[in-house]
């Protein structure tokens, strides 16, 4: 509700408009929101907002307001329904419980709390159950209001005995469908193949009166079946849109053919023969997206190399050949997005660890050994102008992989958005001129060529993160300036205490508007506000900001600190939570 002293009374049409020459209000007024108390004064008009902009505006603002949230329970949720129903009794009953909230986390604790909201018509549909089903008819509940709320269907009668499948079984099966529209089978349950597969999902079907719900399924320990698994469940079962094949007990490969016209995503957690992981990919034409963790092969196979439609890839090994990685890079032109996962380990330690010590001796440590480092760096010159994203991930506190697949390319890229968790020669970036986004531990400026191409880099970034900038800023090399006069979006793990630091900080020209700092010293106390003060007003176009790692040690008041960030109407994500309910709630 929003009230100006005026004297003449106005009213609002259905479209928002004020009617200025209205003097009572109108019957459609029982659409709009009206809080008007009977001791208000005669010179105060009402302008009533209709309900449906009071949604979008508080939608905006709910969305905005948990974005940061790491993990949000069902007590965050609560709390901002609680506050908002206070406004009014309109607010109460016709507005709040329409509103669109983020997925949220719901122990065995919240069950009855929810249910009551479920039965007050509020429209949750992303959640995420985490209990165990021990209450068959409070759990058929919550999903009968879950059906109808996400795909407006009415849960059929749920038969002790439907198709083969127990009542909570069922219930169960269903509740992950509603959730995370995956449905799970295990290798014993699989034992009799197709047939006992297809009467489960059919039970489903039959009970929510829908299999659009279902998207995904996932089987577990299971390596093959008796009878042809594509033909009778992944032609039959069309709306599976993915299928994920989990880490067995044995080294039994998978070995049986996947193929169908409709999958979209393929996860592969386990052994794979090559035959089977050939005729995969061939079988499935219209993939787009492919998930490999340890396979036991060189995965940069001819079907893989040509495969047309293959945007995404995510490859999770403890070795990888680097020289077959840039032979695919450079003949595929059709992959927008590579992940690499190197996972160190997962790989026999002791051999590895025989070479680098014989490496030590060799080159007397000026040079530090990786499991990684292929025997030769002569790769292909890679010629390749349509990946996109690239990420390389390492478990090892120091590697130089990520510099290598950088230096693949010999010509301009079509690299936009690059991370690792390793450290950068940012030499190597010269052909990638297009990168508007990158995530590192750290820029290496050891010689005159980094710190130019860091220079030249600057001028095109939106978005930055840095996770170890105190190795950076306190390097025996001169720490370059950082112009963020492009940069939108900027990560920093730093220490905050350090005055050396925050002054730096404070002297960079900026246009940041959405600022994450994660402070790095957790042994020493809290990061004082005025520190924090002196930050956000010279991050002038600040519009989120996130403290972690560390509270507020409030040195000024908290009020003016309060103050400035309302001054500035800044969304803020900290762990101050009585700070966070005062900036929004009072």
């Amino acid at each position: 509700m929003i009230t100006k002293k005026r004297k003449r009374n106005n009213d609002l049409d259905n479209s928002g408009h004020i009617n200025s020459n209205s003097s009572t209000n109108n019957n459609n007024n029982s659409s709009l929101i009206n809080n008007n108390n009977d001791n208000s004064t005669s010179n105060t008009c009402t302008y009533f907002v209709p309900i449906l902009i009071t949604k979008y505006i508080l939608n905006y603002y709910i969305k905005e307001y948990f974005r940061n949230f790491d993990k949000l329970e069902f007590r965050n949720i609560v709390t901002a329904i609680r506050y908002l129903s206070w406004v009014s009794k309109e607010w109460a009953t016709r507005v709040v419980p329409g509103l669109c909230y983020p997925l949220f986390y719901i122990e065995s604790r919240n069950l009855k709390h929810f249910e009551i909201l479920l039965e007050k018509r509020f429209n949750f549909t992303d959640i995420e159950l985490g209990w165990e089903i021990y209450d068959n008819d409070t759990l058929e509940s919550i999903i009968r209001h879950l059906l109808y709320n996400k795909y407006e269907m009415v849960l059929d009668t749920v038969d002790d005995q439907n198709n083969g499948t127990n009542h909570t079984q069922l219930l169960k099966d269903i509740k992950d469908v509603l959730v995370g529209r995956c449905l799970e089978f295990q290798y014993q349950e699989c034992s009799t193949g197709d047939i006992y597969i297809n009467a489960r999902l059919d039970a489903i079907y039959k009970a929510m009166g829908t299999d659009h719900a279902l998207a995904k399924i996932s089987f577990n320990d299971v390596t093959r079946f008796k009878s042809d698994f594509s033909a009778l469940v992944l032609e039959r079962n069309r709306n599976i849109q993915e299928i994920e094949f989990r880490p067995t007990n044995t080294r039994v490969p998978l070995d049986y053919l996947v193929a169908s016209r409709y999958l979209d995503k393929i996860v592969v957690k386990q052994a794979i023969s090559l035959n089977c992981f050939s005729e995969m990919l061939t079988g499935c034409p219209c993939l787009s997206s492919l998930q490999l963790s340890f396979t036991g092969l060189n995965i940069f196979t001819k079907e893989l190399i040509g495969h047309r439609s293959l945007v995404e890839l995510v490859i999770h090994e403890s070795s990888l050949d680097l020289n077959s990685l840039s032979y695919y890079l450079d003949k595929n032109k059709t992959l927008r997005r590579l992940t690499l996962h190197l996972d160190y380990h997962n790989t026999n330690h002791d051999e590895y660890f025989e070479q680098a010590e014989q490496e030590d001796e060799i080159n007397d440590g000026e040079e530090e050994w990786e499991p990684f480092a292929p025997e030769t760096q002569e790769y292909i010159n890679v010629n390749n102008t349509t990946l996109q994203q690239l990420s390389v991930f390492i478990n090892l506190e120091y590697s130089q992989t990520q510099n290598y697949i950088l230096k693949f390319w010999n010509r301009p890229s079509g690299l936009e958005k690059f991370a690792t968790n390793q450290h950068i020669l940012t030499r190597v970036l010269a052909c990638h001129p297009n990168v508007t986004s990158i995530g590192v531990s750290y820029f290496d400026t050891l010689t005159d060529d980094d710190a130019t191409q860091l220079t030249i880099l600057m001028h095109h970034l939106k978005q930055l993160s840095i996770q170890d900038f105190d190795c950076m800023f306190y390097s025996p090399s001169s720490m370059p300036y950082l112009d963020l006069s492009l940069v939108s979006t900027l990560s920093l793990t730093c220490n905050m205490r350090d005055s050396d630091m925050s002054k730096y900080l404070l002297r960079l020209d900026n246009q940041v508007s959405n600022l994450t700092i994660n402070h790095s010293d957790h042994r020493h106390g809290k990061v004082k506000a005025s520190q924090l003060f002196k930050l956000i007003e010279n991050f002038k176009q600040l519009k989120y900001f996130t403290l972690r790692g560390s509270y507020i040690d409030f040195d000024v008041s908290e009020s003016s600190f309060i103050q400035l960030l309302k001054s500035r109407d800044i969304f803020i994500n900290l762990k101050n939570k009585d700070l966070i309910s005062k900036y929004y709630f009072n």
